[in-house]
């Protein structure tokens, strides 16, 4: 059987920051299993991350201001959810190992903060 030998293809896609974490939430995904539901809620969680990481360096008060009763009040606010159903999806985010609990502290799971460039190869043997 006769290989056909192709160049490489590049498939580019250029987002705005707020798309690209919606995107970047999307392809991790299949192995989390999230509704939208819990997507809407760790979206803005990642980009209320990223406003605070432009000023704090600090992992723990990053975090820290994160998961404040402020925050989390901000979130409750824009998407229009009430106390009972936001604690609902966080604990199912905790659940699926996206938000992580360690002594009562939160922190973001590593592998579902987005970085800016992602690169896919596929060798086909």
């Amino acid at each position: 059987m006769n290989q056909i030998t192709q160049k490489p293809k590049v498939v580019k896609a250029t987002l705005d920051h707020s798309s690209w974490i919606r995107y970047y939430i999307y392809l991790w995904n299949g192995s989390v299993k999230l509704t939208e539901a819990e997507i809407d809620l760790l979206e803005l969680f990642i980009y209320k991350y990223f406003e605070l990481k432009s000023t704090i360096s600090s992992d723990s008060e990053l975090y820290e201001l994160l998961f404040s009763t402020k925050k989390r009040r901000e979130i409750k606010e824009k998407l229009n959810i009430s106390e009972q159903v936001f604690n609902n999806r966080f604990t199912a985010l905790k659940k699926k190992n996206i938000i992580k609990e360690v002594n009562q502290e939160y922190s973001l799971n590593p592998m579902i903060i987005p970085l800016k460039e992602v690169t896919f190869k596929f060798e086909v043997i």
